[in-house]
């Protein structure tokens, strides 16, 4: 089996690997690059995984990970992952932040 990825995308490969047996591996919003990653079809059989792909999320992912939020938010305070702050005018600097492995979560702060 061959899938389709590039540069930073080759730990899928070492994703399905460490996935647990029964378990679901979901990749969302992978819609650029290309390449090949080899991947043993046995990791998959045999540990009963199930790889789901989405480019988009629904309106209805989004309002349940607020729902998420904020009940686990004492618990799990995200607002503290969020290392860098950008101008809308710095989307490319936040981007190349991100890209250099600089910051947790940038958040880029409208006008």
């Amino acid at each position: 089996m061959v899938i389709e990825a590039a540069g930073a995308y080759s730990a899928f490969a070492e994703g399905v690997k460490l996935a647990a047996p029964n378990g679901r591996y979901v990749i969302v919003g992978l819609w650029s690059g290309h390449g090949e990653i080899p991947i043993d079809p046995r990791y998959i059989n045999n540990r009963n995984l199930s790889i789901i792909g989405s480019a988009l999320t629904q309106p209805q992912h989004y309002y349940e990970a607020v729902r998420v939020a904020q009940a686990h938010h004492a618990d799990f305070p995200m607002a503290e992952a969020i290392t860098h702050r950008f101008a809308i005018e710095e989307s490319q600097q936040a981007l190349e932040a991100v890209e250099r492995q600089e910051t947790i979560k940038a958040l880029i702060v409208p006008a």
